[in-house]
């Protein structure tokens, strides 16, 4: 089974460059740089500490996400039947992809939504993890269902290898919608220390536990969407914690 990983790399890479230069034309044509004297800005104090305090901590954690995937994938490709198993993964991946678009788009929302009335944040982000928990269970449940149909679209040997990792998949698509409010929580209210905090610990979770599985334990792909099933759990529960926890935290 021959994998085009090279290409894809390339893909991604060439992706995230249209991404930036989109932003870019976006910020020249509203002039809000032309509006700015940029050496004001350079020894203007105030910006280095929003980069530090705000604009670092959510570029990392954004990004946490690729590189988390490609270290493994790398695991799992250092297996006796790697480059197999990855290409089980990929497909079972793409699915998960798909299916956790929709909340990753309206964290977005909600973070405008819970900026514009701080006041009635903490009510609103529960009932937007309710709104994505229903969201990720109707999701679920739809792919439950046409399981078998999209494993073929892969090939007969994806509905005997890639299975269970789909059943593993559906549960990390769960997990993922609960905390995508919290995400848009943590940014809206000026905590976004806690949400690179929390990113961290994801990252650190889920690749010490898949590390471990796969060597330790097991050699397939279904090990990738167990661990990260795990971390968004964990995470979860950590950002309930930080949640109701009336002391001031990251200041």
């Amino acid at each position: 089974m021959e994998l085009k990983v090279f290409g894809a790399l390339i893909a991604l890479i060439v992706y995230r460059i249209l991404m930036l230069l989109l932003n870019i034309r976006s910020i020249v044509k509203t002039k809000i740089i032309k509006r700015m004297n940029m050496i004001d800005v350079v020894n203007d104090k105030k910006i280095y500490r929003i980069f530090v305090n705000q604009s670092f901590p959510t570029f990392v954690g954004a990004v946490l996400v690729t590189p988390v995937m490609m270290i493994l994938i790398f695991i799992l490709k250092n297996t006796p039947d790697g480059i197999d198993q990855v290409a089980y993964f990929a497909w079972n991946n793409q699915v998960y992809t798909l299916a956790i678009f929709l909340p990753s788009v309206l964290s977005g929302y909600f973070i405008s939504k819970i900026s514009f009335e701080k006041d009635s944040a903490r009510l609103k982000v529960m009932k937007y993890i309710k709104y994505n928990f229903i969201f990720g269970f109707g999701v679920v449940t739809s792919l439950f269902f046409l399981k078998t149909k999209i494993l073929e679209w892969g090939g007969k040997e994806y509905v005997i290898n890639g299975s269970e990792a789909y059943n593993y998949m559906l549960l990390a698509i769960i997990a993922y919608c609960l905390n995508s409010a919290y995400g848009s929580y943590w940014i809206s209210i000026g905590k976004f220390q806690i949400g690179l905090f929390v990113n961290l610990i994801w990252a650190t979770i889920v690749i010490l536990l898949s590390f471990i599985l796969i060597k330790e334990y097991m050699y397939t792909n279904e090990v990738i969407f167990i661990s990260l099933f795990v971390g968004y759990i964990f995470i979860f529960i950590l950002q309930l914690l930080f949640f109701f926890n009336k002391r001031k935290l990251f200041l």
